[in-house]
């Protein structure tokens, strides 16, 4: 799958908070974060967040016949 479009920032905390919430649930250490100043914050770095709204997305099937579907938003 490839997702083409705009990357935006994001930095409404409560946003960041549950992305943070879902990123821990799902791998654990080492990805837990605060959230401070619009951004990630762990182990004294600053990791920004984007969000991708997409335009145009391409998945590609593959097996014994290979394929693939465009999508346009």
């Amino acid at each position: 799958m490839v997702v083409e479009g705009d990357a935006l920032p994001v930095t409404d905390e409560t946003i960041l908070q549950r992305v943070a919430e879902l990123y821990a649930a799902k791998y654990g250490e080492p990805f837990i974060f605060t959230v401070g100043e619009g951004a990630f914050q762990s182990d004294g770095a600053t990791a920004l967040v984007f969000q991708v709204r997409p335009t145009k997305a391409f998945g590609f099937g593959k097996g014994d016949a290979f394929s693939q579907t465009r999508w346009r938003f």
